[in-house]
Protein backbone atom coordinates (compact mmCIF):
# COMPACT_ATOMS: atom_id res chain seq x y z
CA UNK A 1 0.00 0.00 0.00
CA UNK A 2 1.27 3.54 -0.96
CA UNK A 3 2.76 5.65 1.96
CA UNK A 4 2.26 9.71 1.56
CA UNK A 5 5.06 11.32 3.67
CA UNK A 6 4.78 14.77 5.33
CA UNK A 7 7.26 16.83 5.07
CA UNK A 8 6.18 19.22 7.80
CA UNK A 9 8.48 19.49 10.51
CA UNK A 10 7.06 17.80 13.97
CA UNK A 11 8.75 17.48 17.46
CA UNK A 12 9.42 14.02 18.90
CA UNK A 13 11.26 11.07 17.95
CA UNK A 14 10.77 9.91 14.55
CA UNK A 15 11.06 6.57 13.48
CA UNK A 16 12.62 5.93 9.77
CA UNK A 17 11.26 3.63 7.78
CA UNK A 18 11.69 3.06 3.90
CA UNK A 19 8.16 2.69 1.69
CA UNK A 20 8.22 -1.05 0.05
CA UNK A 21 9.32 -1.06 -3.51
CA UNK A 22 6.28 -2.47 -5.51
CA UNK A 23 7.81 -1.66 -8.49
CA UNK A 24 10.67 -1.98 -10.86
CA UNK A 25 10.54 1.10 -13.00
CA UNK A 26 8.46 3.83 -13.63
CA UNK A 27 7.03 2.37 -16.92
CA UNK A 28 2.97 2.48 -16.49
CA UNK A 29 3.33 4.17 -13.07
CA UNK A 30 1.01 6.53 -11.90
CA UNK A 31 1.90 10.05 -10.27
CA UNK A 32 0.71 12.87 -8.17
CA UNK A 33 2.50 15.78 -8.18
CA UNK A 34 2.12 18.16 -5.49
CA UNK A 35 2.13 21.84 -5.71
CA UNK A 36 2.62 23.58 -2.78
CA UNK A 37 0.75 26.98 -4.09
CA UNK A 38 4.13 28.98 -4.80
CA UNK A 39 5.22 30.83 -7.40
CA UNK A 40 6.60 28.78 -9.75
CA UNK A 41 6.29 25.33 -8.85
CA UNK A 42 3.82 24.52 -11.41
CA UNK A 43 6.04 25.37 -13.83
CA UNK A 44 9.02 22.72 -12.21
CA UNK A 45 6.19 20.09 -11.57
CA UNK A 46 4.99 20.25 -15.20
CA UNK A 47 8.74 19.73 -16.14
CA UNK A 48 9.04 16.81 -14.32
CA UNK A 49 5.70 15.08 -15.60
CA UNK A 50 6.98 15.83 -18.87
CA UNK A 51 10.60 14.20 -18.22
CA UNK A 52 8.48 11.62 -16.18
CA UNK A 53 6.40 10.52 -19.53
CA UNK A 54 8.59 11.16 -22.02
CA UNK A 55 11.43 9.00 -20.72
CA UNK A 56 10.60 6.89 -18.58
CA UNK A 57 7.44 5.52 -19.71
CA UNK A 58 4.85 7.14 -16.43
CA UNK A 59 1.17 6.30 -17.63
CA UNK A 60 -0.71 8.80 -15.79
CA UNK A 61 -0.02 12.44 -13.89
CA UNK A 62 -2.06 13.70 -11.09
CA UNK A 63 -1.77 16.92 -10.38
CA UNK A 64 -2.73 18.07 -7.28
CA UNK A 65 -2.47 22.07 -5.49
CA UNK A 66 -2.61 22.79 -2.24
CA UNK A 67 -4.06 26.56 -1.57
CA UNK A 68 -0.70 27.87 0.01
CA UNK A 69 2.53 26.60 1.51
CA UNK A 70 1.58 26.39 4.89
CA UNK A 71 -1.18 24.14 5.23
CA UNK A 72 -0.56 20.54 4.63
CA UNK A 73 -2.71 18.49 2.46
CA UNK A 74 -5.82 17.85 3.13
CA UNK A 75 -7.10 14.38 4.32
CA UNK A 76 -9.53 13.31 1.91
CA UNK A 77 -7.22 14.86 -0.98
CA UNK A 78 -4.32 11.98 0.58
CA UNK A 79 -6.72 9.24 0.60
CA UNK A 80 -7.80 10.13 -2.73
CA UNK A 81 -3.97 10.06 -4.25
CA UNK A 82 -3.71 6.73 -2.44
CA UNK A 83 -6.57 5.24 -4.22
CA UNK A 84 -5.30 6.64 -8.05
CA UNK A 85 -1.39 6.98 -7.41
CA UNK A 86 1.94 4.76 -7.01
CA UNK A 87 3.50 7.80 -5.50
CA UNK A 88 3.77 11.33 -5.19
CA UNK A 89 6.61 14.02 -5.79
CA UNK A 90 5.98 17.22 -4.06
CA UNK A 91 7.56 20.61 -5.13
CA UNK A 92 8.03 23.55 -3.60
CA UNK A 93 8.12 27.10 -5.73
CA UNK A 94 9.94 30.78 -5.29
Amino acid sequence: MPVLVDPTGQTGLATKTRAARTRRSLRGARVCLIDNGKKNADLLLQAISDLLRERYGVAEVVLQRKPNASVPIDAAAVAELKERCDFAIAAVGD
